[in-house]
């Protein structure tokens, strides 16, 4: 099941692909799932099909689901090629955070006690 928040500020396709990512990567959906149509799930979620389609766009975009049409939109790739996409992106994350926490006058040995300890131990140093 797919879900959204509408109190989220984060756009509603956003809400939609990061929910239709942890269906795959927690192994509730697999390759050669269906999803929903657009007409379905804009009718079952009362958002517009445009925004579902922007959703389904840009997953099918991103090689996580192919659509067909007449016969609608299915997922094909594995929990375990979502995982290592998400350890990618995070691995990016870290290494821009490495960099912006150098040009803040971070040292080796303050980000090494960061990540052994976690921020309580760099904050009882100051």
């Amino acid at each position: 099941m797919i879900f959204i928040n509408p109190r989220n500020p984060k756009p509603l396709h956003e809400q939609i692909k990061e929910s239709v990512l942890e269906q795959i990567s927690l192994g509730l959906m697999s390759p050669g799932d269906r999803l929903p149509s657009v007409r379905e799930m804009a009718q079952s979620m009362r958002i517009a099909p445009n925004t579902i389609q922007r959703a389904y766009r840009e997953l099918e975009t991103g090689g996580v689901i192919n659509s067909y049409p007449g016969r609608g939109s299915f997922i094909t790739i594995h929990s375990d090629g979502i995982r290592e996409r998400r350890k990618g992106e995070l691995a990016a994350r870290f290494t821009q955070l490495i960099g912006e926490m150098r040009n803040m006058g971070v040292t080796e040995d303050e980000m090494q006690r960061l990540l052994k300890g976690g921020v309580a131990s760099h904050d009882s140093d100051g």
